[in-house]
């Protein structure tokens, strides 16, 4: 997957950070909280492989899974964007 640089050797995974909560898109495709999505990221383990570096959280009530892009497909969650707010969610199936 394509990498964005956020400073000297600090790199993000482009799928990671459009999915991260805080992160969103500007008019004229600035994407904004990406630093902070990465940050809260290096604290956060992925429930389905361990290991941290995970920001995607499932937006079910109660839920406080949180994964890697890959993880998350690789269990079957679902990726729903709402094109009205314009924001992207997870929401894990099997919980």
């Amino acid at each position: 997957s394509r990498l964005l640089n956020l400073d000297i050797d600090k790199w993000a995974h482009l799928n990671c950070a459009l999915w991260s909560q805080e992160v969103y898109e500007t008019q004229s495709g600035a994407l904004m909280n990406v630093d902070q999505a990465f940050k809260r990221s290096l604290r956060q383990k992925c429930v389905v492989c361990a290991k941290l570096g995970a920001s995607i959280g499932c937006f079910k009530q109660r839920c406080n899974n949180v994964y890697h892009v890959p993880c998350a497909r690789l269990v079957g969650c679902i990726f729903f964007e709402d094109k009205v707010s314009d924001w992207l969610f997870l929401l894990n199936t099997e919980i």
